[in-house]
């Protein structure tokens, strides 16, 4: 926001005449009121990733599919459209009470370069070109500015390199800065820069030793040269300061350091806040001038929203909620994510079967994520199926094993009919059925077949049944089974409390460890799942088999995946296959799979995410063949974790992951999607302009279908200086074209996809250098390629003095932050670490001087500089970050080149400096 921009001067005379308590009761996300101001009570933060999210069922909107699926369209325009329906449904929403709602938290911009990522369904993506072009028409659709004033303000989520979960709250992304710029801060640019996104929210993780939240290019760069408006904390991570990082003592030093760190917003309690600010004030550690400035700046924009004006959004009512237009918009996003991944002649299926079976554990399931509204209605699979091919019978069977329960007391478990679950029943009816339902990991559930309902613990520790759906931030109704000398021992998955049933039939939990009688429960398969599933395929004509994740059990926010195999019902896919070929699998889910169980087998695979209302429907339309399918993956499917680093690895480039740095054979490569019809490139060329690169290619349709195709360019830099990516997305376009036609497709390639960093002059730059443009169907299907030199700089030598982080490779380093200095600094991970420095001005210089330390006694470090081996001694140091000056002296006549320091173990090096 401009220095002189009207609102920000607004804003600024509004926070001179506010009370010293008025001010900090404005400090984090519930804004208190200032009635004689005009400044009503305010929330910051409402919930977007799929259309705006009301937290109560009657609160509906129009809910899009996962952002996984929205980013598997390739579709700019379209979700453009999707943010405009968020924004106007949030509008509609606020206009009720005038209090929240307004500044919205999504979309989530984070690199999803492992897919074991528990949100991974919640971002765009590994491609930052990908992610950064749809998240900014999607913000620029949500913002809706009109003469200066704004609909919405959307925030992006969550800055930076937060693709982890399990110790999001403390863990340290340990980034080379050439991927920390060119790679995780380029996906947010884009929607901040050029698209509607005002806000970002800090991630909880560590970069490169600092917290986020305390991250200073969150002011320098975010907002001095991008144009952000400000900043908020994610939920609670100013308190993780100091109960969660022990980066900070106290919770006043937190708010300082994230304050001036550029985070003006604390997502947390308002009293924990303003108490820490007042605190802070009284010790002198910040000014009154410095909170003042974080104010005026989420005051300006919420001027911004009109808060104290009239504007056209105040005329939006409940009338555009769920519309029968944000309906039909919505469709087609369903429509355009589905993807084929296979297609071995099974589909279309555009003749009606006698028989349809529509199985699996997903038939008839339609489910929500933690960041989904309500919809008003929602078609399953089944429904769809059944819809579409209206003169078929159709049979659906969930395949779980359904169970019966022995109970330590010597009676079946039985569900009641008012939800009662007890142990006492002498034999097995309907009433004692379950179906026993694992989703993976050992989450499962216990469902009722009788009364259609989940067994679950209650606050009370009481078993009971629940609801039909399971949707919670912790999911009471999953539970861990363990083997157990013959048995089975049952715990709740959060506390890892043990199931026990008393003499009377009672369950309940308690926290005990050694396993005795109450705790030692038999399961008894009463109906095999695979047994039905062979039967089912032997009487019908097609069979329709849906399985994939549950979005709120095993992989979500909070818990990341183990492994990438698709562990749900192992091998049905195969057992329906081999009795029946006409198999088609469908696999609903938020991430990518390894399909090792035999799906290679089935006739044809379909992939969608949990795409909202209209899931049903948009598959039920690809396999009649109304909706050619046209989505492509936004993420590399790996043939198995194994092909994976440490999930804690954030340099994709030693890692060799995402399908820009990995080597070997995808089960699905990023791009990838198949269609009914067929394609044909032709006639690449390529333009260097002031925008960028313009390429212009031929695409002809030779098939006898209308399709939409996701044309996909490409790039690889030729005899760069640097370790540039294998290829890079730069360009894409969604065209349709009818069957037997040609069209003429102009891709864009901004400028700023062909910048790099530059670790020699620590700025972001083009390189000059030849590149290989290629145009194709996914990043593995290649159908053109052409040769293009690309004017830029000539990375040049650096300074005489440079930080020991600028490395442009490295081996087994860590990167710590000196609390004390203010700076990152590389150190040893493990016994011996390398770091490599290109463009080292070594000509006419006599010494080279090293600021390092060394923990645990004195260390001599070899280097090799232009390839002549030197040695350091670096004395003892009292810590890691008590540096001091070590030198060494150079090889007469030595030329400009390479240098690569070789650390010890303990060691840490700070500067490097030529004399």
């Amino acid at each position: 926001m401009k220095e002189n921009d009207i609102f920000t001067e607004r804003a600024r005379k509004l926070v001179a005449q506010m009370t010293e308590e008025e001010k900090l009761g404005l400090l984090s996300t519930h804004h208190h009121e200032i009635p004689r101001l005009g400044l009503g009570e305010f929330f910051i933060g409402t919930e977007v990733a799929r259309g705006y999210v009301g937290r109560e069922p009657e609160r509906i909107s129009t809910v899009f599919p996962q952002p996984v699926g929205l980013a598997a369209t390739f579709d700019r325009e379209l979700l453009e459209r999707l943010g405009e329906i968020a924004g106007i449904e949030a509008r509609a929403y606020y206009n009720r009470d005038k209090r929240g709602g307004l500044c919205l938290w999504g979309p989530t911009v984070d690199m999803v370069r492992d897919p074991r990522w528990g949100r991974t369904e919640e971002a765009y993506g590994e491609d930052p070109m990908l992610a950064g072009t749809l998240t900014a028409v999607y913000t620029k659709g949500m913002a809706g500015e009109r003469n200066g004033y704004y609909m919405t303000v959307p925030t992006l989520k969550h800055f930076c390199a937060n693709n982890n979960e399990e110790t999001r709250g403390n863990c340290n992304a340990r980034i080379p800065l050439d991927l920390k710029y060119g790679y995780y801060y380029a996906a947010f640019e884009n929607p901040i820069r050029w698209g509607g996104a005002r806000s970002v929210m800090a991630a909880y993780n560590e970069i490169n030793g600092l917290p986020a939240i305390m991250n200073l290019e969150l002011g320098t760069m975010l907002r001095d040269q991008w144009g952000l408006w400000f900043v908020v904390s994610d939920g609670g991570d100013y308190s993780q300061n100091v109960t969660a990082h022990g980066f900070c003592e106290t919770l006043s030093e937190s708010y300082v350091l994230s304050l001036t760190g550029g985070c003006d917003t604390m997502t947390d309690m308002d009293e924990l806040v303003s108490k820490a600010a007042r605190k802070a004030l009284d010790q002198g550690i910040i000014t009154w001038e410095e909170i003042d400035r974080s104010i005026e700046r989420t005051v300006a924009a919420r001027l911004r929203l009109g808060q104290l004006d009239e504007t056209e959004f105040d005329k939006i009512d409940d009338s555009v909620i769920d519309c029968p237009e944000h309906r039909e918009i919505n469709l087609r996003a369903a429509r355009e994510q589905v993807v084929m991944l296979a297609n071995r002649g099974l589909l279309p299926i555009e003749e009606t079967p006698e028989n349809i079976a529509v199985v699996g554990p997903l038939a008839d399931e339609n489910l929500m994520d933690w960041y989904t509204g309500y919809s008003a209605r929602e078609v399953s699979v089944l429904e769809g199926i059944r819809r579409e091919y209206r003169g078929s019978i159709v049979e659906h069977d969930t395949l779980w094993d359904r169970v019966s329960v022995m109970c330590p007391n010597g009676k079946y478990l039985s569900a009641k009919e008012d939800g009662t679950v007890i142990a006492d029943a002498d034999r097995v009816t309907d009433s004692e059925l379950f179906e026993l339902q694992d989703w993976g990991e050992n989450w499962k559930n216990l469902f009722s077949v009788k009364y259609q309902r989940y067994v679950r613990l209650f606050d009370d520790n009481t078993i009971k049944l629940h609801n039909r759906r399971i949707y919670d931030w912790f999911t009471r109704e999953t539970f861990n089974f363990f083997d157990y000398e013959g048995k089975t021992v049952i715990e709740e998955f959060l506390h890892h409390r043990r199931l026990v049933c008393g003499p009377d039939g009672v369950l309940t939990v308690i926290n005990k460890r050694s396993v005795d009688d109450s705790m030692r429960f038999r399961i008894n398969i009463e109906s095999s799942g695979e047994q039905r599933a062979a039967d089912i395929a032997d009487r019908n004509d097609l069979v329709i088999y849906c399985v994939g994740n549950h979005p709120v059990q095993t992989a979500k926010e909070c818990y990341d995946r183990r492994t990438l195999s698709l562990n749900i019902q192992k091998g049905m896919t195969f057992k329906m296959a081999m009795h029946n070929p006409n198999t088609l699998l469908v696999l609903v889910s938020s991430y990518p799979y390894a399909l090792d169980g035999g799906e290679e087998f089935a006739g044809a695979a379909l992939w969608t995410s949990h795409a909202g209302e209209h899931l049903g429907t948009a598959v039920a339309e690809t396999v009649r063949g109304k909706n050619p399918p046209s989505g492509r993956l936004p993420l590399t499917w790996y043939r198995s974790e194994l092909e994976l680093p440490d999930i804690e690895n954030y340099d994709i480039r030693s890692a060799g992951t995402t399908y820009m740095y990995f080597t070997g054979k995808p089960m699905f490569p990023f791009g990838h999607g198949l269609t009914y019809a067929s394609f044909e490139y032709s006639g690449l060329t390529v333009t260097q302009t002031e925008k960028g690169v313009t390429a212009e290619l031929t695409v002809s349709n030779t098939s006898e279908y209308d399709s939409d195709e996701v044309v996909q360019l490409y790039f690889r830099a030729e005899g760069s200086e640097y370790q540039r990516p294998l290829k890079k997305l730069c360009a894409f376009e969604r065209v349709h074209i009818k069957a037997g036609e040609s069209r003429k497709v102009t891709l864009e390639a901004p400028a700023h996809i062909f910048r790099i960093y530059d670790c020699r002059s620590g700025r972001m730059m083009i390189e000059d250098c030849d590149c290989v443009f290629m145009a194709g169907a996914s990043s593995e299907d290649i159908r053109c390629t052409v040769s293009l030199h690309i004017d830029g700089e000539k990375p040049g030598l650096r300074p005489d003095s440079f930080c020991a982080l600028s490395f442009e490779s490295a081996e087994n380093a860590d990167i710590r932050y000196s609390k004390r200095l203010g700076e990152s600094y590389p150190r040893c991970g493990g016994w011996t670490a390398s770091l490599t420095y290109g463009g080292v001005s070594f000509g006419g210089k006599k010494q080279i001087v090293l600021t390092a330390s060394s923990l645990i006694g004195s260390r001599e470090l070899s280097l090799s500089c232009c390839g002549e081996e030197i040695k350091v001694t670096v004395p003892a140091c009292d810590s890691y970050d008590s540096f001091a000056e070590c030198s060494a002296d150079l090889p007469e006549g030595i030329k400009d080149g390479e240098l690569t320091v070789r650390l010890q173990g303990e060691c840490s090096l700070l500067k490097i400096e030529l004399r």
